[in-house]
Parts: structure tokens; C-alpha cells; sequence
């Protein structure tokens, strides 16, 4: 039975590495879906990333382009929030003051754990990052904490499907 797992994983990370479309752009294709799926698009990198360590390529150019893709979508995700706080205002002109000061005060207390932990969280953790620029968190602050929650997710996927993919195809 552990063999026909094997087997079968073995066959869908072969058809993942044969399918054009991550294949066909590779690295390009992986920093697009990176970003994208930094936006709160629920576009999963492992795919990309596990089509690209089946077919061989270099793990290293594969974290760096991941994090590079990741990153970059996290600050369009500040932006994103930034400019739509002014949509947000314009929806709900009757906020309380008592309940800005509250968000401003949580993000002062725990922003840096909540960026470090949001690439961890799907959705939730971009729309965080959202909420950041729409509060307008120091961004000095947020961009090295997103950045290194970003860097830990990249290494952490990278390595565990290298890891599995070096187990099902011997190495990569």
C-alpha cells in the first residue's frame, strides 16, 4: 500500500513537472504566482514550486525567485491597503474614534508577529498585511518583518517539497 502511494505521488508530480503552463514559464511564471498569490488570490505556490523541483531545477533559484515573487506581493498588498483605506472611509465615514485607536494600538503591539506569521496564514495573513498599509504601519517596521515571515515561508516550502521530491524521484 506504501509502495502505490509512492507510486502515485511519483505520477503526479511527474504530470505537474510535464504540464506546460508552470514548466513553459518556469521561473518567470513562479515570481508572478508568487505575487499574485501574496494579493489574497488563493493561487498556491507549491504547485509552481513543485513543478519546478520535479523537472529539475535548481532549489536555491527557486527560494530566491519564491521569495522575491512573495515579498514583492506582500508590498503591493500594503499599497493595496493604503490606498484602500480611503474606499474604506468612504463606505463607513462614521468610524469611532475609540475603535481606530484600538487597531492602531494592536498593530503597535503585535504588527511585527503578525507580518512574521501572515505568510503562514492563508488569505487572513495578505488581508493583515492589507490592514497595515490601510492603518499606515510604519513601513520600515512592516517590510522587515513581512520580509523575513516571507524568507521562513519560502525556505520552509522549498525545503519540504525538495525534500519529498527527492524521496519520490531520488534527487533533484
Amino acid at each position: 500500500m506504501i509502495e502505490q502511494s509512492i507510486h502515485y505521488a511519483q505520477d503526479i508530480l511527474g504530470k505537474l513537472a510535464a504540464n506546460p503552463v508552470f514548466t513553459e514559464f518556469g521561473f518567470a511564471g513562479l515570481f508572478v504566482n508568487g505575487v499574485l498569490a501574496s494579493t489574497a488570490l488563493p493561487l498556491p505556490v507549491e504547485i509552481a514550486v513543485s513543478a519546478l523541483l520535479a523537472a529539475g531545477e535548481n532549489a536555491f533559484l527557486v527560494f530566491l525567485t519564491l521569495t522575491a515573487g512573495t515579498v514583492a506581493g506582500g508590498f503591493l498588498s500594503y499599497v493595496i491597503g493604503k490606498s484602500g483605506d480611503k474606499v474604506f472611509h468612504f463606505l463607513k465615514p462614521k468610524t469611532h474614534e475609540k475603535h481606530h485607536k484600538r487597531s492602531h494600538d494592536i498593530l503597535a503591539k503585535y504588527g511585527w508577529i503578525a507580518f512574521v506569521m501572515a505568510p503562514w496564514l492563508p488569505i487572513f495573513g495578505d488581508i493583515i498585511i492589507m490592514i497595515a498599509g490601510a492603518k499606515r504601519y510604519d513601513f520600515r517596521k512592516f517590510a522587515i518583518a513581512m520580509t523575513i515571515g516571507k524568507i521562513l515561508r519560502a525556505i520552509a516550502t522549498v525545503y519540504f517539497i525538495g525534500f519529498v521530491a527527492t524521496k519520490l524521484f531520488g534527487s533533484t
